[in-house]
């Protein structure tokens, strides 16, 4: 079943395949930004490695700094995620 958390619906870190749904909150952006590292299965070093920046600049946006979709694309690039959109069917 979907767990729910401040805003954000998702799944154990360990269903890797299972979907994350987000609205724009800054609560849940930050646990976006987690659950995406931890199912990534690398460290915080390892992806400022890959993204080019410092440690700290990735820990920010776990807590403080509320990420661009630009950063979010390129967090889910170096990862190996995808970031997909869904419009809701008209009535």
């Amino acid at each position: 079943p979907l767990a729910m958390m401040p805003s954000l619906r998702t799944t154990p870190a360990s269903s890797r395949r299972q979907p994350l749904m987000v609205v724009n909150d800054r609560r849940a952006l930050h646990a976006l930004v987690d659950a995406i590292i931890a199912r990534s299965g690398l460290t915080l070093q390892e992806i400022a490695d890959r993204l080019g920046v410092k440690y700290q600049s990735v820990q920010q946006y776990k807590t403080r700094q509320n990420p661009s979709i630009a950063w979010l694309v390129r967090l889910t690039d170096v990862v190996g995620a995808r970031i997909r959109i869904d419009f809701p069917e008209s009535k």
